[in-house]
């Protein structure tokens, strides 16, 4: 008598079954991480962000904040500028523009200032595809605190992290 070798009709599906079973539940918590690395670094670069404005105002202390987002960052870092200060990474500093998302975040830096001067500026970061590339949006300022909000842009009526 011969050894049967393979897969029963019944063996296959419950294979089948068993593997789209897992994916189930793998799939989902793969995009979870996702999108938690994703606002984990949008949170990083805001601080990286706080801190070199802090290392712009100190340099430039005629100046007080940068500009633009851009100008955090620079091309000729041989002798840095209010214009070109190279004090962020370029990847950070083009974080503003479309073509340029840091890990599916776009940052909206803005300038806050009276009549006298300029006073502050105000920084979010908003994900490029909610739900895909983050949930959370965030807020920081000068006194650079992060805050956080999962549904509106957020604010700093908004509770910031811990």
């Amino acid at each position: 008598m011969r050894k049967k070798t393979g897969f029963t009709v019944v063996e296959v599906p419950v294979g089948v079954l068993l593997v789209l079973l897992l994916l189930a539940i793998v799939v989902p918590k793969i995009s979870q991480s996702r999108i938690a690395a994703s606002e984990a670094y949008a949170v990083s670069a805001m601080r990286t962000i706080n801190n070199a404005e802090r290392m712009f105002a100190a340099t430039y202390p005629s100046a007080g904040y940068s500009a633009t987002l851009s100008a955090l960052g620079g091309t000729n870092c041989e002798t840095p500028t209010p214009a070109s200060a190279c004090l962020v990474d370029s990847s950070i500093s083009e974080a503003s523009e479309p073509a340029h998302p840091l890990a599916g975040y776009f940052f909206t830096y803005k300038l806050t200032s009276s009549s006298m001067n300029t006073v502050g500026y105000t920084l979010r970061a908003t994900p490029v595809k909610r739900g895909v590339t983050g949930v959370k949006n965030y807020y920081s300022d000068t006194t650079t605190v992060i805050r956080y909000s999962a549904g509106a842009p957020a604010s700093r009526a908004d509770p910031e992290i811990q």
